[in-house]
């Protein structure tokens, strides 16, 4: 298990009467680690925990995979865990399918009180208290159904492949089995369209991006991924491959890992909701049940801060077994319309600072001058170290010159670190980064500009020492040149 975070609070609960126990512990459960919409989502139960005014008395703790390789099995081994380690609560992103059900059933035999689920849930249900939902699950097969119209209909080709997660991705089975339903029932309206393939790529950079290549070698015009990860991978291969023009990438993203494709029209339309708001409501809800303010059962309401009143009801998407649901809300269209305000939206509101859209808007041009700045100056290190090198080797007494020789060194290695550290700059860096300006490289460039950057300054340190021993050689020993040269 990898733990990235702890915080602990107190304070008021969420209706002003109820009582804060002093023994919650609720462990922050997403699929796995590093990847921007579940440090959204941990941000903005951060955010509801401050709201609430909370110091001491409830532990939230970030335990996650490492990897999506592994990560069911990884999530298994922390739910069945959760009591050890003093957990009352798990709020889980399941990765696992029902595999983990008779681990939390299990965990809740132990004294584990609670496990909500939210963005993916336990698909029977057993060992899950509710899932909080952040859309209705066939409202977004819909809508990913009508994305691959709009992108198709202008194109002679209506043929599309689906690049998924796992198979075991309980969300995004149901996402699938959703747009396909949507697809069967209106024949008239979507007939045009024809589903080739669906894919995985595990939820795995690498694996997305290799599918994603072998997908365009078909004869399609759209891959449809309903994975941050999948269409972030996809757009990234469509624009390596030079194949934009023909296979357009869509599903659903986060605004900030496609800005560039966006702009590019390579991704003309994506769909999401606010991880954010997801993390916030799920805190919400979890600390109303440990709090005995929410009941499981059809009906039951509950409010959750600046997202105002919910109702817990029978999940719809789940109708043969017993399972509940929150449901959050609307999801959001992106296009080149609206996507760059909903980067810098999304990246303050986490802390409650929804005011300060304009602030972040500039640090995109403070971004351009900590880019630019440096190209300048590695410019003018780069040029005068070569004047240096030219003005010694071209003459020979110069040459001779212990001290110069070091400075020829020194140069040298002045002119890689000046040229691939400072002049490149922002270039190389991998191009859909977010919030750097003038990435436009790979993770490919991006090592080698690492390389050889510290390849020159590695050096550097070893070049001083030596001159300053020449010097200390002229200086405290009075030695010559000639004396330093002939040793």
């Amino acid at each position: 298990m990898l733990l990235l975070g702890l915080f602990q609070v107190i304070g008021t609960s969420v209706s002003a009467a109820a009582t804060v126990p002093s023994n919650i512990g609720m462990a922050f459960v997403p699929k796995f680690d590093n990847i921007i919409p579940f440090d959204q989502a941990l941000s903005g139960a951060h955010a509801a925990r401050k709201e609430l005014g909370h110091e001491d008395s409830v532990l939230l703790e970030y335990i996650a995979p490492p990897s999506a390789d592994g990560s069911a099995e990884a999530q298994i081994d922390i739910v069945r865990r959760a009591t050890q380690t003093g957990f009352t609560t798990l709020l889980l992103s399941n990765n696992a399918g029902d595999d983990i059900a008779s681990a939390c059933r299990s965990a809740q035999d132990a004294g584990l009180n609670n496990v909500v689920t939210w963005d993916s849930p336990i698909p029977s249900g057993v060992g899950e208290s509710v899932f909080v939902a952040q859309v209705d699950f066939s409202d977004l097969g819909r809508v990913m159904a009508d994305m691959a119209l709009d992108i198709l209909s202008s194109s002679a080709n209506g043929k599309f492949a689906v690049l998924s997660a796992s198979r075991l991705a309980a969300n995004q089975n149901k996402w699938i089995e959703a747009m396909i339903s949507a697809m069967k029932s209106d024949p008239e309206r979507y007939g045009s369209l024809e589903l080739v393939e669906i894919a995985y790529g595990n939820d795995d950079d690498e694996s997305s991006y290799n599918e994603a290549v072998r997908l365009m070698k078909k004869d399609i015009g759209l891959i449809l991924a309903p994975t941050t990860i999948g269409i972030a991978a996809a757009a990234r291969a469509a624009t390596d491959e030079g194949k934009c023009d023909a296979i357009k990438v869509s599903g659903l993203g986060v605004p900030a890992e496609l800005l560039q494709y966006t702009d590019s029209g390579c991704v003309p339309v994506f769909a999401l909701w606010s991880f954010v708001d997801l993390g916030y409501l799920t805190y919400y809800t979890a600390y109303a049940l440990e709090t005995g303010q929410l009941t499981i059962e059809p009906g039951a309401t509950f409010q959750a801060g600046r997202l105002g009143e919910f109702t817990v009801e029978r999940d719809p998407t789940r109708p043969d077994v017993e399972a509940y649901r929150v449901l959050m809300g609307d999801f959001t269209l992106y296009d080149k319309s609206n996507i760059e305000q909903a980067i810098y939206y999304d990246a303050v509101l986490g802390d409650g600072g929804q005011s300060s859209f304009e602030e972040r808007y500039m640090d995109k041009y403070k971004s351009k001058a900590l880019a630019i700045f440096p190209k300048v100056t590695g410019m003018i290190s780069f040029i005068a170290s070569g004047y240096v090198i030219w003005h010694i080797l071209t003459h020979r007494r110069r040459r001779a010159l212990t001290k110069n020789r070091i400075l020829v060194g020194i140069s040298v290695h002045d002119m890689i670190s000046s040229f691939f550290g400072f002049f490149l700059s922002t270039w190389p860096v991998p191009a859909d980064t977010w919030l750097v300006f003038g990435a436009s490289g790979t993770t490919q460039s991006c090592t080698m500009q690492g390389f050889f950057f510290h390849a020159g300054i590695s050096a550097s340190p070893l070049y001083h020492a030596s001159l300053s021993t020449v010097y200390v050689l002229n200086v405290v020993f009075d030695l010559s040149n000639d004396r330093i040269a002939r040793r």
